[in-house]
């Protein structure tokens, strides 16, 4: 998580998509990647909680708070995101649950 937050405030969008599951990635998500990077600014990334996940694991959930700045405003995304290991990489599913801040 801490790794696709980086890449986020870098806007590394080959980093963002390579570690994007393939089931889940849609052809607009490079778009909408690119968009954020010109319209929010990241401030920082408060993990919550962490389940599984570990080295022997194939599977985990990450909540997090993250905030930024979009249109002069300070805003929070508060998510638990599923990560999935395969083949020794990790990499983000989905969003279990979003709440607006």
């Amino acid at each position: 998580m801490r790794a696709r937050y980086s890449a986020f405030v870098t806007a590394n969008l080959r980093f963002l998509l390579s570690t994007l599951h393939p089931e889940y990635r849609k052809p607009e998500d490079r778009r909408s990647i690119k968009d954020s990077f010109r319209e929010i600014k990241w401030l920082g990334l408060s993990i919550i909680t962490v389940e599984r996940g570990q080295e022997q694991d194939s599977d985990g959930i990450v909540e997090f708070i993250a905030t930024f700045v979009e249109n002069q405003q300070i805003a929070e995304h508060h998510e638990r995101s599923s990560f999935i290991k395969e083949h020794g990489n990790w990499y983000y599913q989905t969003a279990v649950e979003r709440k607006a801040r």
